[in-house]
């Protein structure tokens, strides 16, 4: 019985340790860092740190409207996308297009990836994470080019004109500074298993221990197997 349950237990964590071992994807800009997870076949998890202290032209935006995602693979049979708000706790509700994301929103031409509208745009937050999940699709990425990654950092427009004539303008989001489009480059480790970037995090804070990762786990069980069988063979022999 015993035995059976180490070898369950390092099934179990081996599992684990395969599937953190999905690519991920690191990019810094203006202050801000990105980091993109590969979950499964057809979902990824998304984090932005630092984005309510970003430096320069995204110094003045105050929320995050828009995000794109290309060579993410040839998408065949897409048929949309959902995304799920991890961090803040929102309710704000993302809009799926094939468009691609240019100064006016998800309003280009066809971009061979995805384009996401969040409705309202989304106050900018130390940390923020979303999962991401394809529909009718899987991912592809080719770790030598990495997902390519676009962002719309917005601020609030107030009321222009007068309500009673033509010129009337309601307030609105806009994209302020650069919208960011670069290649996110591959990384061995995430940010928070490297060691750094953690430090404004949720949860639990700046000085908590280290947790073991799945492949220490899986180590370990693996080790602990082995000196229970060796145990078994000197006690028969």
């Amino acid at each position: 019985m015993l035995r059976t349950s180490i070898h369950r237990f390092c099934v179990a964590a081996l599992t684990l340790a395969c599937a953190s071992a999905q690519a991920n994807y690191l990019l810094s800009s203006q202050g801000v860092s990105f980091e993109f997870n590969q979950l499964d076949a057809d979902s990824f998890t998304f984090k932005i740190t630092n984005a309510d202290q970003a430096t320069g032209n995204w110094s003045t935006d105050t929320n995050l409207g828009f995000l794109g995602f290309k060579d993410l693979g040839p998408l065949t049979g897409i048929t949309g996308a959902t995304v799920t708000n991890i961090l803040p706790s929102s309710s704000s509700v993302w809009s799926y297009s094939a468009q691609e994301l240019n100064g006016n929103g998800c309003l280009g031409g066809t971009s061979g990836g995805i384009c996401l509208d969040a409705n309202p745009d989304i106050p900018l937050a130390s940390v923020m994470m979303f999962q991401i999940d394809l529909l009718g699709t899987t991912l592809a990425i080719d770790p030598a080019v990495g997902p390519h990654l676009k962002i719309g950092f917005t601020y609030w427009v107030p009321d222009k004109g007068d309500p009673t004539k033509n010129n009337f303008v309601p307030g609105h989001y806009e994209i302020g500074g650069d919208l960011l489009s670069l290649n996110m480059q591959f990384s061995a480790c995430t940010t928070s298993d490297c060691g750094g970037g953690g430090g404004s995090g949720s949860g639990g804070g700046g000085g908590g221990g280290n947790v073991p990762e799945p492949a220490s786990l899986a180590l370990a069980g693996l080790a602990l197997a082995s000196a229970v069988a060796a145990s078994r063979r000197r006690n028969r022999g």
